[in-house]
């Protein structure tokens, strides 16, 4: 059953991935849902930023700059992935 508070994906990145969005008291959550269980457990993405720098901390949190106002516009903090079905 999908909360009714949230909004949900299917297929956008993928036949087997759901993005789904659900607000929280802070901002917004995401969740990437898979259906089935993939062949592989690496996965990669590009960001495309546009007018900004990527810079990556030791943490792997991941910093996008403005490159004309040197001002910070988003901090992507390291992704946590877990198995739904084990928790």
């Amino acid at each position: 059953m999908e909360d009714k508070r949230s909004v949900s994906y299917p297929g956008v990145l993928g036949p087997i991935v759901t993005i789904q969005y659900m607000p929280t008291m802070i901002g917004i959550k995401e969740k990437t849902i898979l259906s089935t269980e993939p062949d592989t457990n690496e996965f990669s993405f590009v960001i495309e930023p546009g007018e900004c720098m990527i810079q990556m901390s030791e943490d792997y949190k991941v910093t996008l700059t403005a490159l004309e106002t040197d001002i910070e516009t988003e901090a992507i903090d390291p992704v946590l992935i877990r198995n739904a079905a084990e928790s």
